[in-house]
């Protein structure tokens, strides 16, 4: 069963991210009576579509099953060239890593400036998301901004969720 995170719920109702509404309907093509699972603050709900245009879903059971790992795992990793960072991304998201934070060095091939770090920041972020739901996640790994190998010893780390 395909597995989607939920922007936010109101009563029986989720909204979802615009791509994810485009994979249900054109990729997908899930018709009425199909069921899905959706991801809302680390709750799993089965739900049966009711209606595509829009779409419209009705919650069948609510689960509370966590699939995290009990340790708050965070990763940092250098820039690499692009289709090498989205396999990391995408295996750190799969092994069950909480956060993620790229760091600029001094050697790093990749240099990126701030509109194009905003950029790959958002498409980083949208990488942890897909991977999440294919790994049936309940939770997507967050993506730090870019900062420097000497600016990691500043940031504070947590042992918790």
């Amino acid at each position: 069963m395909q597995r989607y995170f939920a922007k936010e719920k109101n009563d029986t109702n989720f909204t979802l991210y615009e791509s994810d509404l485009h994979h249900i309907k054109n990729v997908m093509r899930y018709n009425i009576g199909d069921k899905i699972e959706v991801v809302f603050d680390k709750k799993v709900y089965v739900c049966e579509i009711t209606s595509i245009i829009p779409l419209n879903l009705n919650i069948i059971n609510e689960s509370n099953i966590d699939n995290e790992m009990n340790v708050y795992l965070t990763v940092g990793i250098s820039l690499v060239n692009e289709q090498k960072m989205d396999l990391i991304l995408q295996k750190l998201t799969e092994l069950g890593v909480a956060r993620i934070i790229p760091i600029k060095t001094e050697r790093s091939i990749v240099k990126l400036d701030d509109n194009k770090s905003v950029k790959k920041i958002i498409r980083w972020q949208t990488i942890c998301k897909e991977a999440s739901e294919q790994s049936k996640r309940n939770v997507v790994p967050v993506v730090d901004n870019i900062i420097s190998l000497k600016k990691l010893k500043d940031i504070e780390f947590h042992n918790k969720y």
